[in-house]
């Protein structure tokens, strides 16, 4: 399973990278992920600790995750961002977003640990 970690900015995507709607990444990092276990693991945690990142200064709201392998997000209708709001996944490229959450394990303020 390949995970693919872009970062917030708004730039022209190139070709084969992740977006959604006019979003584009400005920095991206790729993330590939190993079973090295002798059985399928399917919907199992993932946590990478930031000291396992290739860059560790990110501001949590600037980390998005995208499985390379699942199917984007069509556009939402009119009516479904009308009644759910402004924060749906819009039109994906290239992969699909996937829910994270980064915490802060020592309470410094500062996440520790990215986990999906």
């Amino acid at each position: 399973m390949i995970i693919l970690l872009v970062l917030a900015g708004a730039v022209i995507s190139e070709e084969g990278w992740y977006t959604e709607g006019d979003f584009a990444p400005k920095i991206r990092m790729e993330i590939t992920l190993v079973n090295t276990l002798d059985i399928d693991r399917k919907d199992c945690p993932v946590v990478i600790r930031r000291s396992e990142m290739p860059i560790q200064a990110l501001h949590e709201m600037s980390v998005t995750v995208v499985d390379l392998q699942m199917p984007p997000n069509l556009e939402p209708s009119p009516e479904m961002l009308a009644e759910q709001g402004g924060h749906l996944i819009l039109a994906e490229t290239n992969g699909h977003q996937i829910f994270r959450q980064l915490d802060d394990i020592d309470k410094d303020g500062l996440w520790d640990e990215l986990f999906l």
